[in-house]
């Protein structure tokens, strides 16, 4: 059973490698968060009122309030220093310097599943949280880009009338100018994503909309992938609320056939696993029928 959940996450997971182990956190951690994250579902769904730093933070169960404050200052501060380069700089020399210098600061140590927070605390990072940085920066400074998703990885392009750049911030020299690498790099992203969600969903789920096929997101849609990431790494564990409890967040910043399909496939194992009592199963059937709709899960004594 334990391989099969494997290979489903996998399957489902857009970002590799999220069933690393995990320190062991009671499932009872998921109802009792800080103060911070009451009404988060609500928030995710209107952003207006959290920025991204706060949603990128808040998947992090037990970060504090004062712990993301003290990162919304350290980007405040990394800004600060990329604005006073920005007046010397054409687009493409300012795009190059942020590139370098936020890989030579905060993108040294690579692990997968990497916390945001682990950016400024450690410098550790993963190719979500790197895009991330990446974007949030760029949004700052008003410069256009796209996030680029396959089926195991995310890099992020600029793009306008005097530049075509694309990042890949897993890389030390991950700044590729050359428009006919791009194109071959954005052309594999975009058919290994397509073939991935017609392989997994299309015998069972239909996709939301023809946008799901594209591979280009934004920093909303990428914080859901984070989410989701969450939500399959506490699958993998058994901690059936957890997941869920990240599945909805990331469903309500990223919608998606995955994601809905994830939730469905997580009430399912819920109900099957005999280790969990049945009224443990009618408490989680109960209050989560809502996320999953109509479907053929059925609850039986």
């Amino acid at each position: 059973m334990y391989r099969f959940i494997l290979n489903i996450i996998l399957a489902l997971s857009l970002i590799g490698n999220v069933i690393s182990a995990k320190e062991n956190k009671d499932v009872s951690k998921a109802s009792t968060t800080n103060s911070c994250k009451e009404n988060l579902y609500e928030v995710c769904i209107d952003k207006k009122n959290m920025s991204d730093v706060q949603l990128l933070t808040l998947s992090e169960i037990n970060i504090s309030k004062h712990e993301i404050s003290i990162i919304e200052k350290k980007v405040e501060k990394l800004c600060q220093v990329l604005k006073s380069k920005k007046a010397e700089l054409s687009e493409v020399g300012f795009v190059t310097f942020t590139f370098n210098y936020v890989k030579k600061q905060y993108l040294i140590n690579y692990k997968a599943d990497a916390e945001f927070s682990e950016l400024f605390k450690t410098n550790t990072y993963d190719c979500v949280t790197g895009t991330a940085l990446f974007a949030l920066l760029f949004e700052r400074f008003e410069i256009k880009y796209q996030i680029l998703e396959s089926y195991s990885h995310v890099c992020i392009k600029v793009q306008n009338d005097s530049m075509n750049i694309l990042l890949e911030s897993t890389l030390k020299d991950g700044i590729y100018t050359d428009g006919k690498k791009i194109y071959e790099m954005v052309h594999k992203f975009h058919s290994e994503r397509r073939d991935l969600v017609v392989k997994v969903f299309n015998a069972s789920y239909k996709p939301l909309n023809s946008n799901y096929y594209s591979s280009k997101i934004d920093l909303t849609q990428l914080i859901g992938i984070l989410y989701f990431n969450k939500a399959a790494q506490n699958l993998v564990e058994k901690k059936y609320e957890q997941s869920i409890y990240f599945a909805k967040f990331a469903n309500a910043l990223y919608p998606s056939t995955r994601t809905q399909g994830f939730l469905v496939y997580s009430m399912d194992l819920l109900l099957k696993d005999d280790s969990v009592d049945y009224k443990t199963k009618v408490t989680y059937y109960k209050k989560y029928k809502y996320l999953i709709g109509e479907s053929l899960l059925v609850l039986k004594q």
